[in-house]
């Protein structure tokens, strides 16, 4: 130790710094973790699932660098369901100039994303890189901290909108499940990121605020049940926004739709 050969061991709260500054070096939409949450084991949000038969599993795919948070759902967990899940993606953000070949998927090493398998000859990686030519990188297993900031979005959208909202229908939950996706991505402030938005991170790389808005949709409705288990097909068109949001968007800027946003939540 006098002769300065051994390690000083970092504390907690110095790797999280470390990990950060790291994070920040990092473009938007160049490493995206994906990850899938059980609905049915929230306790407040159980009786509106039996209720309305609502999506057991929510996927989720969280920017790493400005915390952009994109969702789908499905009733089974499957690798179909994320290969479309992540073909939504892919197509929404190349419509705004994001390149999907520079573009790492992060995923743990559940079956849905084909982390068991040793060969990648099909499947949820084999996909990505055939059709999109985009990387896929596996979390060494029992680490679910490597993906650790689509781990904190389930954590705060069970606190912010599972567990507080109330459902009447399948359509009610999409559409306030969509506009939780725009307050989080265009309102909802990150101490973790100096305190900015999604959209406030996009902004400083002139990346268009629209990039941000994917409404959530129920994957299971866009498969031809016919082929499922082969070609992926999709049924028909996935809208670019929710319906309720459009004529706003179309009319304000997003300073005024944040006002407006705020005067509604009021």
């Amino acid at each position: 130790k006098e002769n300065g050969l051994t390690k000083r061991v970092k504390r907690k709260y110095q790797k999280k710094r470390d990990l950060r500054k790291e994070k920040e070096r990092l473009k938007p939409f160049e490493v995206i973790q994906m990850d899938v949450k059980y609905l049915d084991d929230i306790p407040e949000f159980f009786k509106y699932y039996c209720k309305y038969k609502l999506p057991r599993y929510q996927i989720t795919a969280r920017d790493v660098r400005s915390g952009t948070l994109f969702y789908f759902y499905t009733y089974e967990k499957s690798v179909t369901s994320t290969i479309i899940s992540v073909k939504l993606l892919f197509e929404h953000l190349s419509k705004h100039g994001i390149n999907p070949e520079k573009i790492t998927i992060q995923v743990d090493n559940g079956s849905e994303f084909s982390g068991i398998r040793i060969h990648h000859d099909r499947g949820f990686k084999k996909y990505v890189k055939k059709n999109w030519n985009a990387k896929v990188k596996y979390i060494p297993p029992h680490y679910p901290n490597a993906n650790a900031d689509v781990e904190s979005s389930h954590r705060l959208i069970e606190d912010e909108f599972y567990s507080r909202e109330s459902f009447s229908s399948i359509k009610d939950f999409l559409n306030k499940a969509s506009a939780y996706q725009f307050y989080f991505n265009f309102l909802r402030k990150n101490s973790y990121k100096q305190f900015k938005t999604p959209l406030n991170i996009l902004e400083n790389y002139k990346i268009s605020p629209t990039t941000a808005l994917l409404p959530p949709v129920i994957v299971d409705n866009l498969i031809n049940k016919n082929h499922i288990s082969h070609t992926h097909k999709l049924y028909h068109h996935v809208p670019e926004l929710p319906e309720f949001l459009t004529p706003i968007l179309l009319t304000y800027s997003v300073y005024h739709v944040n006002k407006l946003y705020k005067k509604a939540s009021k």
